[in-house]
């Protein structure tokens, strides 16, 4: 079951020693989906954000950017993905800041693969636990209540017509919105005929896709999540819109 799990993971392999990169990235590629190295902090801050593996592993001491550092800033882009250090037996120190920092777990130098998988494999049950809860949960509840207040007023602003509820759901990659009830009268009256149905369905795909970055930027600012706007469904048949939007 778990060897399963794994084998549909992208992970990302920051380390600066050739020698131990290359063995371990060996190891781990004929037990994962993907991985995805790199030399340093530097480069491993790039590929994070270019590849969006679903769990980092790294090094804690790397030149240029070293793994603590790596750390924080993939943190104040994405507070959940899960992070695993690799560090020296007596770098205890540098460990508790790294927990400070965020870090999910840690394992000691030299690497026992047997122990790595045994934490991959929590990571992987603790991403499927994060995508089973809703958004509430996660983020503060006045946040997200003040978020759909928000977004309430924006609707009626625009559209004459406010949702009679949005729930907002969160995943480790992604953040969706789904708004109940959200059309207006007259597109309620457009969709008896059903051959109005895709038109209404387009006409407020069009709408919020061209509102996207305010909306983006909403979302931001009340609970302060780096993300990009990534699709829209409307299903004016059921009268439900998602919008789903890419965490960074």
């Amino acid at each position: 079951m778990e060897n399963n799990l794994l084998k549909k993971v992208k992970l990302l392999f920051v380390e600066d020693d050739d020698i131990q990169r290359n063995e371990l990235s060996m190891f781990l590629k004929r037990r994962l989906e993907k991985v995805y190295v790199a030399k340093n902090g530097e480069e491993g801050f790039e590929k994070y954000n270019t590849l969006k593996p679903d769990i980092v592993l790294t090094d804690l001491r790397m030149p240029k950017v070293d793994g603590l550092e790596l750390v924080k800033k993939i943190r104040e882009k994405n507070r959940l993905i899960p992070i695993i250090i690799v560090t020296a037996m007596n770098d205890k120190e540098t460990i508790l800041k790294s927990i400070d920092s965020g870090i999910t777990n840690y394992i000691v130098k030299p690497v026992d693969t047997n122990e790595l998988l045994d934490i991959l494999s929590s990571a992987v049950k603790t991403i499927l636990e994060i995508n089973s809860k809703e958004f509430e949960t996660i983020v503060d509840r006045d946040k997200i209540n003040d978020l759909k207040n928000d977004l309430t007023k924006f609707l009626k602003l625009e559209t004459g017509k406010g949702p009679s509820d949005i729930r907002v759901n969160l995943n480790y990659k992604t953040c969706e919105l789904s708004f109940i009830n959200f059309l207006t009268q007259y597109e309620i009256s457009l969709i008896t005929k059903e051959k109005n149905i895709p038109m209404v369905d387009h006409s407020r795909n069009t709408f919020f896709e061209d509102r996207s970055s305010l909306l983006e930027k909403l979302i931001k600012e009340k609970l302060s999540l780096f993300l990009e706007f990534e699709d829209v469904k409307s299903d004016a048949k059921h009268n439900e819109l998602t919008l789903t939007f890419k965490l960074k």
